[in-house]
């Protein structure tokens, strides 16, 4: 059998990627010339739970 897909899951379920959501985001700012300090709380772009 091969294998010729794989499904990853990285909606919390099995890893919670906010952490690096946020980083990727703070990253993504900074190379745009965009700094922001790091108590700036970016909760707000997650949105809710589907269940």
């Amino acid at each position: 059998m091969t294998i010729k897909n794989i499904l990853i899951d990285l909606d919390g379920t099995l890893t919670d990627p906010k952490a690096e959501i946020h980083r990727s985001i703070r990253y993504a700012l900074k190379k745009l010339g965009q700094l922001l300090a790091d108590e700036v709380d970016l909760d707000w772009t997650f949105g809710p739970p589907l269940f």
